[in-house]
């Protein structure tokens, strides 16, 4: 039903969100100016995920002292920060439901050098209306505009942004540290010479559920656009994953369920009060669930079918089941 993990987590949305200024700031990107290896973990003893060229541009998630966590690939790699120029850059999201093949070049004729995942950040390094240039795995690579969302352009901090989406670094000292970064409105569908499917906004048919208060490590970081499905109120794109997921289950004979969807400070409190009084489930501080922040819904996974469903699924549109102890406990990641 919530969140313990102390480590900040992304608001998913598509409405417009003014944010408090200080609390945001804008998707970081890390130039490579020193050839480097890409650790898999913050350390230089940490195994190698392959070489980062000179002049390559890669998506920040997250920092950790000198360390820089980058979307490398098709996974997480640590690059140390001395041998980066870290800036405010244009990042992208992958919507590809099915994840989004990268190519030698701008076009589907040229040859694979692998796959996004969904829900990968990176860095846009240019191009036209329809192929992009990234860095992938310390090669030039290109991939289809189409299936990519705008997470940032570029924009600094503060002030009127999009909705949060995805994660971007602050220069912590020490200790992980994420920001929110803006994003616009959705692309969906199939990626260039891999499968899958969908496009647009699914939850655009949805009835609106108006707005909410957004709390995310203990700070209120603004207002977040709500549909309601089920009855439960849901950040817009949070529901945009659910439906998709939703209508692959229902197509296999399963119905998902939203439980709990996004809650307020007032209802985190009631929740918190509860599970200390040894009345209720475990329940985050009130600011810090990521029901609070848009990214968590709890399912009906006591029905029959669904956690099996889910288990096996649920990867495939950005969604984790993250508390061990709660298997109803889904978030977008």
């Amino acid at each position: 039903m919530t969140h313990l993990s102390s480590r900040p987590t992304a608001l998913f949305t598509t409405g417009a969100l003014v944010l408090l200024a200080g609390l945001a700031a804008a998707a970081e990107v890390a130039d490579v100016k020193r050839s480097t290896t890409a650790r898999a973990n913050a350390s230089a003893s940490g195994g190698s995920r392959g070489a980062a060229g000179v002049g390559h541009a890669y998506a920040v998630t997250r920092t950790s002292g000198e360390w820089v966590e980058v979307q490398f690939d098709g996974r997480k790699a640590w690059l140390r920060r001395s041998d980066l120029a870290v800036r405010a850059g244009a990042v992208k999201r992958v919507t590809a439901q099915s994840g989004l093949r990268v190519r030698a070049g701008a076009g589907a004729n040229h040859r694979s050098l692998g796959t996004l995942p969904t829900g990968a950040l990176i860095a846009d390094r240019g191009g036209s209306a329809v192929w992009r240039k990234i860095s992938f795995g310390g090669k030039d690579g290109w991939v289809a505009a189409r299936f990519l969302r705008v997470v940032s352009d570029g924009a600094t901090s503060a002030g009127l942004v999009g909705a949060l989406d995805g994660r971007s670094a602050s220069g912590g000292s020490g200790r992980s540290t994420t920001a929110a970064a803006a994003t616009v409105a959705p692309a969906g569908g199939n990626s260039g010479g891999g499968s899958g499917g969908g496009g647009g906004s699914a939850a655009g048919g949805l009835p609106s559920a108006g707005s909410g208060i957004a709390w995310q490590g203990g700070r209120r970081i603004g207002s977040i656009d709500l549909v309601r499905i089920d009855g439960k109120p849901v950040a817009r794109s949070t529901a945009d994953a659910f439906v998709r997921m939703r209508e692959a289950a229902r197509r296999e004979g399963v119905r998902l369920r939203v439980v709990s969807g996004f809650r307020t400070q007032a209802e985190q409190e009631v929740l918190y009060r509860r599970y200390r009084q040894g009345r209720g489930n475990l329940a985050a501080r009130p600011g810090h669930s990521n029901h609070q922040n848009g990214k968590a819904l709890d399912l009906n996974t006591r029905d029959s079918g669904v956690l099996r469903w889910l288990n096996r699924n649920a990867s495939r549109f950005g969604f984790r089941r993250t508390v061990p102890s709660e298997p109803w406990h889904w978030e977008v990641r």
